[in-house]
């Protein structure tokens, strides 16, 4: 992404396309067309989008908290996958958790004051988090607030769902039944990401296009009204020295 391009994503949701676009003037105004041309392709954000990446500025310490624990989940998943007891595996998830919901609800404030309704977008919100938990480089994008979609989480994330709690009377099953049970489940949870982001993909390029159309369609009616207020006066005109 574009140096320039970071605050775009500090705007408000509605000024994003107009701030866009005079960034991308003034670089080409600058020389810098290939700069110019990136800014331009920037794709305004989603709401679910633009509320985590104000979370990101106004919440840095809990967000920064956050990618943290995720490294820390993702080493204790390694080590139960290794036979390792589970309880480092728990305790990570269920901070994560914590925070989760924590900064759900400061999105949830950030979209109701800037007039949104925040339910819609609460699950995105949610799996965005989530996967920024889960994946260092979306960690780091949600750090920096300048995510440019909504992250949906992987198979991983539900792996703490599904890990035995220790029995009484099995100490031992912390080794390889364990193993192979959280393997096969593993697995199972890897296939239902894949589709479910298969599925997130193709929603994502449909929207894209969408919005591409309705940006093409603003602007031709804009160039329309001008071109018909332009004719008007020449109408006018032509009519007032007849």
């Amino acid at each position: 992404m574009p140096d320039d391009a970071a605050g775009l994503y500090a705007v408000p949701l509605s000024e994003f396309v107009q701030e866009r676009d005079a960034l991308a003037s003034r670089l080409r105004d600058a020389g810098q067309k290939d700069e110019s041309a990136k800014i331009k392709s920037l794709r305004k954000p989603s709401v679910a989008v633009w509320a985590l990446n104000q979370l990101a500025r106004r919440q840095p310490d809990e967000v920064a908290e956050l990618i943290r624990t995720g490294d820390r989940l993702r080493a204790a998943q390694e080590e139960t996958l290794q036979g390792g007891d589970t309880a480092d595996l728990r305790t990570a998830a269920s901070e994560r958790n914590r925070l989760v919901t924590r900064l759900a609800e400061e999105a949830a404030s950030i979209l109701t004051e800037a007039g949104s309704a925040p339910a819609p977008h609460l699950e995105k919100i949610k799996n965005s988090l989530l996967a920024a938990a889960s994946e260092a480089a979306a960690g780091d994008l949600l750090g920096r607030g300048v995510l440019t979609k909504e992250l949906a989480p992987s198979g991983f994330e539900g792996l703490f769902e599904m890990v035995p709690p220790p029995e009484e009377g099995t100490p031992g099953d912390d080794g390889g039944a364990a193993r192979e049970r959280l393997e096969r489940k593993v697995r199972k949870l890897d296939v239902a990401a894949n589709e479910a982001e298969t599925k997130a993909a193709r929603l994502v390029a449909k929207a894209d296009e969408a919005e591409r159309m309705a940006e093409d369609a603003g602007r031709r009616a804009a160039s329309a009204v001008e071109a018909a207020t332009k004719a008007r006066a020449e109408a006018d005109a032509a009519s007032a020295e007849l």
